[in-house]
């Protein structure tokens, strides 16, 4: 699974006290849910989860007063997602089985920042966390994609695939949240010129995503911006590095609009 940005910790079994002469076989997490930008405690989250290392395991919870706590056997591998109207969703890992590819570690957090560890007996760790998920506002850039193309060309690259694969995930998660896919150019040839490709460029995107990963071609608006939007003075007549002027080809996902049981609500 593919999580976009995420924060990866590992940590040593002699961290967890100098009394204890063997890892914890069970663990308490608790996990702290919040608003990412007002840093307040959210209620109403929908948190799901999934057991990797038991395949069929789904379970359920509903946060309240911005916490929930969860039982778990080391072993066990969690994966979440969790949702809130008018909130992203999002994904995290707490995986109890680091110790299968590395005896040195004894667990994972993957989008979730650990936040203190208590031995609560001798054989159960409580585990305290946070997972902040970002509201849902008219405007702000949802990622900014590392698109590769040939030069004045149109074709996607591999890596350019690899990269939209990805991102494809959080469109999936977020069904009722539409956006437009900006693509941008560089100064060099004329502003005619790179306004037309940026947005057979950015139209190229839009096709990839509603046919590869069956987004809803009404939810993706595609928009050229050439080099109207240059993130560095790198403008005509000016000598910039490539470093420099790759900076500004870029491929921005905003976010536009937000429906509610189908019906369009006011995120600005």
């Amino acid at each position: 699974m593919k999580l976009g940005l995420c924060l990866l910790l590992f940590l040593s079994t002699l961290g967890f006290g100098q009394a204890r002469k063997t890892a914890p076989q069970h663990y308490k997490l608790s996990i702290r849910v919040y608003d990412k930008d007002t840093q307040e405690n959210l209620d109403g989250v929908f948190l799901k989860y999934i057991n990797l290392a038991k395949p069929g395991q789904v379970d359920s919870v509903a946060v309240l007063g911005g916490y929930v706590s969860i039982k778990l056997d080391r072993g066990d591998n969690l994966s979440f997602i969790g949702k809130k109207s008018r909130y992203l969703s999002k994904r995290a890992n707490f995986n109890a089985a680091c110790y299968q590819q590395d005896p040195a570690k004894v667990f994972c957090l993957v989008g979730l920042s650990l936040e203190s560890v208590a031995q609560l007996s001798s054989d159960t760790d409580l585990i305290n966390c946070s997972l902040g998920m970002k509201r849902i506002r008219k405007n702000i850039i949802l990622k900014t994609l590392n698109i590769y193309y040939d030069l004045n060309k149109t074709d996607l690259r591999a890596e350019s695939i690899a990269e939209l694969d990805a991102f494809a995930e959080i469109l999936q998660d977020n069904p009722d949240v539409l956006v437009e896919v900006g693509s941008h150019t560089d100064s060099r040839a004329s502003k005619e010129f790179n306004i037309a490709l940026s947005q057979k460029r950015a139209e190229v995107v839009a096709d990839y995503l509603v046919k590869n990963h069956q987004i809803a071609r009404q939810r993706i608006t595609a928009k050229g911006y050439g080099e109207t939007q240059l993130l560095n003075h790198c403008a005509d007549g000016i000598t910039c590095s490539e470093e420099e002027h790759a900076r500004n080809r870029r491929t921005e996902i905003r976010i536009t609009g937000y429906k509610l049981n189908g019906v369009a609500v006011n995120i600005d």
